[in-house]
């Protein structure tokens, strides 16, 4: 018992996923032994001896990690809403086969969320049809029956909670279903929630899956001569390697590659070199650990496996590394200025000497303008390098473009009304002559926290070009799909948005005026909404603001019922925040639901549901709003400031009368 309690505690340096689902095993091992050996004090002995010695040895590693409380609860709210949860029908249709997936797809009807989903999440939930059929035939032998039933039992908790905290079903998430991870999180956070990828506790079913497959090929074997034993059992085996095959995923890196680590190698000071590598993110970093094993020089992500917490702190305190780490290009605005130089010096305090843009890897096009201002140090088709005592040029060239060029943003960028809304585009309005793509850089980059920053050029004729924060000419009718809350920017000595035809009557046939919030002399800014939403759903001097604790905010809510139909408006912000959704239900007299309607919450802040009501008997309703991950079910809390109201989970509405 010494030894395995040994076994067990070093886990905890292995992997903590490992250990959750081996404590779970042996706690379902120690609740089916109790049954039959509760009266043998040699097992309560070995018990305690076992979980006592696992627990002093893996508590050298868990300690550190639940020692700092605000620091784990950061942790796990880093991934709150983002669970993956497994869908059922993914234990019956193998997600990654070149040729039993298109079959399953056809058999089980796959709807296309579906399909998509098996083929690209679900490649290792599958469980096999002969390892399901052998674990029938060995239940159908009494014999073997009462062996068997431990087994299963160990294996059940493992499949319901690969499921998630909500059941899934061919694509579609069933939210009113909960699963038994959803009380698991709510009862012990610091290890269900922890397991947001559900795909871990594939670890612990495979002991019981495997055992129940071997009970039920012992069975067919006595039904066979002897002489065929070992045909059937090569046969059983050739099967099932048949059924679990999935093609890697191989990334092959060729030689030419690595001429950047011959570079480096050629510089001076090769005991001081410390590198910065770029785009960062969890699989990149794992193509650097591979270069780091062919190079030898520290990098600022660290293990390959993951950024350890005091790497994890030094990057986000980091101006530079931690607009890096969120796929954002540096912001050397004047008010940044300081700060950029700051993070410049820390870093070549600290020994980093040069800064890899890797050209390859995924998402480098939103950082790559970062280095916009200053030479590669090095170049190939595959790297560019810089650098650090370099990148303060960098900063220095771009602040001098602010001084001269675009002058309504550089008034908007002074003015105390520049507050970043991540749910309002900013779109700015001025004459050709006074725009370049070469100028506008400095603001994207200044502007970025706002939603979206939107260049509308016009020349003489009223003719206007539309340039989005990418760069991307876009027509004006295109604006809407995305956007439908607008702070419009313009010099009002050059540039009236009402005289210019094309651009006034885009204005008036889809935009509603509902604010001036400032007019001066050289700058004018004014507020806008889609046309189809009143203006009182987002001007208003007593809004709802209801604060979920997810960090998305309901900030107002307008309601209507007219004849058979009940209008929701709804404003929301969620300043970045994805996989979440919210849902209508109207319930009768008797607290029974009689209506549903559910929607996303995407990046367009305002959102209108129409509930069809004619359907309903005549009566008294009330209708209540929910907010749910997407993925997990899991409904949110939150408050009311103005109010000091606390919505637990449902928040009433409206309440209206269907007459008969």
């Amino acid at each position: 018992m010494l030894l395995s309690g040994f076994l067990v505690g070093i886990t905890a340096f292995i992997g903590m996923y490992i250990l959750v689902c081996l404590l779970l095993t042996l706690g379902l091992f120690f609740l089916c032994f109790t049954y039959s050996k509760w009266r043998q004090p040699r097992f309560w002995i070995g018990t305690v001896l076992l979980f006592a010695v696992a627990g002093s040895v893996s508590l050298v590693h868990i300690y550190p990690m639940i020692r700092d409380t605000a620091q784990l609860e950061e942790v796990l709210k880093k991934n709150l809403g983002d669970e993956s949860s497994n869908d059922l029908l993914s234990y019956f249709v193998s997600g990654g086969h070149p040729w039993l997936t298109p079959v399953f797809v056809e058999i089980f009807d796959l709807n296309a969320r579906g399909e998509l989903n098996f083929r690209e999440q679900h490649k290792s939930s599958y469980l096999g049809y002969l390892p399901l059929l052998l674990i029938a035939l060995g239940f159908s032998s009494a014999d073997h029956r009462r062996k068997m039933i431990p087994w299963l039992i160990l294996l059940a908790p493992f499949l319901i909670l690969r499921l998630g905290s909500s059941l899934r079903f061919n694509g579609l998430l069933y939210p009113d279903i909960l699963l038994p991870k959803h009380y698991l999180n709510e009862a012990f956070p610091v290890v269900f929630q922890a397991i947001y990828e559900t795909d871990h506790f594939q670890i612990g079913l495979l002991l019981p899956l495997s055992v129940l497959s071997c009970i039920g090929l012992s069975v067919l074997l006595k039904s066979v001569s002897t002489r065929l034993c070992s045909i059937v059992v090569l046969g059983a085996v050739t099967l099932v390697a048949f059924e679990y095959y999935q093609p890697l995923d191989s990334q092959v890196i060729p030689e030419r590659q690595l001429a950047f680590n011959d570079w480096l190698k050629s510089e001076p000071n090769q005991e001081d070199i410390r590198i910065v590598n770029l785009p960062m993110g969890r699989s990149n970093s794992r193509i650097y650990g591979f270069y780091q094993t062919i190079n030898g020089y520290p990098h600022a992500d660290g293990f390959a496996n993951h950024t350890p917490y005091r790497s994890l702190d030094y990057i986000l305190q980091n101006h530079l590394l931690a607009a890096w780490n969120s796929r954002k290009i540096p912001d050397c605005s004047p008010g940044a200025f300081d700060r950029y130089l700051a993070a410049v010096d820390q870093l070549l305090g600290d020994g980093f000497s040069y800064v890899v843009l890797h050209h390859g890897q995924r998402r480098v096009y939103e950082i790559a303008d970062s280095f916009r201002n200053i030479p590669p140090a090095y170049q190939d088709v595959y790297v560019s390098i810089y650098r650090v005592s370099d990148l303060r040029e960098n900063c220095l060239e771009r602040v001098a473009g602010y001084q001269k060029q675009l002058p309504v943003l550089q008034e908007f960028l002074h003015t105390p009304i520049n507050q970043p809304r991540g749910d309002v585009s900013l779109m700015v309005l001025y004459p050709a002559e006074d725009y370049s793509s070469d100028a506008r850089r400095p603001f994207d980059v200044a502007l970025s926290e706002w939603k979206d920053l939107i260049h509308v050029v016009y020349d003489p004729q009223g003719a206007a070009a539309v340039v989005n924060l990418d760069g991307e000419n876009i027509d004006l009718d295109s604006i809407a799909t995305k956007n439908n809350m607008f702070w419009l920017i313009y010099d009002p000595g050059e540039s009236d948005p009402r005289s210019q035809s094309q651009f006034a009557t885009w204005m008036l046939q889809n935009l509603r005026f509902c604010q001036q919030i400032q007019c001066g002399e050289d700058l004018a800014v004014e507020f806008y909404i889609d046309r189809a939403y009143p203006c009182e759903l987002v001007v208003t001097e007593d809004p709802l603001e209801l604060r979920y604790d997810n960090g998305i905010t309901l900030a107002n809510l307008l309601t209507d019922f007219n004849d058979d139909q009940l209008s929701v408006d709804s404003w929301w912000q969620r300043d970045g925040i994805s996989g979440h959704a919210y849902t209508i239900q109207v319930f009768d007299e008797g607290g029974i639901k009689q209506l549903q309607i559910d929607q996303v919450i995407d990046s367009r802040p305002l959102s209108r549901r129409q509930i069809d009501t004619s359907s309903l008997e005549p009566g008294d309703y009330v209708a209540k709003l929910i907010v749910y991950e997407t993925e997990s079910g899991r409904s949110q809390s939150g408050t009311i400031p103005s109010a000091q109201l606390t919505v637990e989970r449902e928040l009433e509405i409206a309440r209206f009368s269907v007459q008969s």
